[in-house]
């Protein structure tokens, strides 16, 4: 039996607009990627004062990362994220489609330790960045270093491959809100202007968090039962 296709209809709904927050994403990031190359002397069509300024956020130092435009990064973490909800809402046995030497739980593990290895970079970013707000930055990144481990052990004491597989989004997900709030710190605190396009992106991955978060629940609920 495929433990893929177990999804209840409500669960489908949830991962639905889940999957349709990130297409709306990548629509964002590309308007991102946009302004971020564009080179008008008029600067970016959502220039709209001094303090809500696309270019200040958009094509500031902080925007990129080893040179690679954080928007592309974006587009490319929400393409990615997009096709793996997919998947999982089409019923698609992942565990078929993956290489002999993975499956889901070892998806579940890797993403695990790059939500935390994440964590623990922005943590030596932050503190070493916002002076006065190191504190909040140790307390966030702690955080969500905290919570995909408790998500992956709610997983662990109830296992099945949807669940794993579920989990595996969530944790990407936390990932991304922990990311977007280290980007909202910059543009508050270090910027000081605010990107509007930016601003949308980092609630976007807030919602698809808590869309995920309450599909994994259900998940293991039925699982439970």
């Amino acid at each position: 039996m495929n433990a893929f296709t177990q999804l209840s209809s409500k669960q489908k709904k949830i991962y639905t607009a889940s999957f349709l927050l990130t297409l709306t994403a990548i629509v964002v990031t590309i308007i991102l990627i946009n302004t971020h190359f564009e080179t008008s002397e008029g600067g970016s069509f959502c220039n709209i004062s001094d303090y809500w300024n696309c270019d200040r956020v958009n094509k500031s130092t902080f925007a990129e990362i080893l040179g690679i435009p954080v928007s592309l990064l974006g587009f490319l973490f929400y393409s990615f994220f997009a096709v793996a909800q997919f998947l999982l809402l089409k019923g698609a046995n992942i565990e078929k489609i993956l290489p002999p030497f993975l499956n889901v739980k070892s998806l579940a593990i890797s993403a695990l330790a790059v939500s935390v290895a994440g964590a623990g970079i922005l943590l030596y970013q932050e503190m070493s960045m916002l002076g006065p707000l190191a504190v909040w930055g140790a307390i966030k990144n702690v955080i969500f270093i905290l919570l995909p481990v408790r998500a992956y052990l709610a997983v662990a004491k109830n296992p099945s491959p949807s669940a794993y597989y579920s989990v595996f989004l969530l944790i990407l997900a936390l990932f991304g809100v922990n990311f977007a709030l280290y980007l909202t710190n910059v543009e508050l605190f270090v910027l000081e202007a605010i990107c509007i396009f930016c601003f949308t992106q980092q609630i976007l991955i807030i919602l698809i968090t808590v869309f995920l978060s309450w599909g994994l629940k259900l998940q293991l609920k039925k699982h439970q039962n």
